[in-house]
């Protein structure tokens, strides 16, 4: 996995690359409440790292022996299981982090807190930390990826597919 990719090279990778959030880069934008998410070391000790999908899906696996990135499959069973318990509607805001969003704090009813670590576009720059943050599953759509977003201003998680060269953050399930 490749990190300090320029902008331009950055979304022209077609191997696994990863970045701090603000790291050599011509734009970066920071909302947190809480620090300089543009300050690559204090968004590293924060958010971690953001990876594009070549990382993400890597057979080498980015995570820790006996763990994996999620499938969209695993992603939509833990959605289904958060339904279960009444919350339909309300799986963003069950999964987000009780601090650290601009506005919209979660209850983090599950354990997962999410934080808003925003994302690395195609182009390079750094988009939307402290409003909403993403995660890649393992799995492809066509040309693109599933990757689930939370935002401060929604209670829900939003499911799309987005181009392989972005930059979001990876959790990993164990085996």
């Amino acid at each position: 996995v490749s990190s300090l990719l320029s902008d331009s090279h950055w979304g022209s990778a077609s191997f696994g690359a990863t970045a701090a959030y603000g790291e050599s880069t011509s734009y970066c934008e920071s909302f947190s409440p809480d620090l300089d998410a543009c300050d690559e070391a204090l968004s590293v000790e924060e958010y971690g790292r953001l990876y594009n999908w070549h990382a993400a899906s890597d057979p080498r696996n980015l995570c820790p022996t006996g763990w994996h990135v999620p499938t969209d499959t695993e992603w939509s069973n833990l959605q289904d299981h958060i339904i279960l318990q009444g919350l339909s509607g309300q799986i963003g805001l069950a999964l987000k982090a009780t601090s650290g969003w601009d506005s919209g704090n979660g209850t983090d009813a599950f354990g997962f807190h999410a934080l808003p670590s925003g994302n690395r576009g195609s182009n390079g720059g750094f988009y939307g930390a402290g409003q909403g943050g993403g995660w890649w599953s393992s799995t492809a759509n066509g040309t693109n990826a599933w990757r689930y977003w939370l935002s401060a201003d929604s209670e829900g998680i939003n499911r799309n597919d987005n181009w392989q060269v972005d930059g979001f953050s990876v959790r990993c399930v164990k085996d």
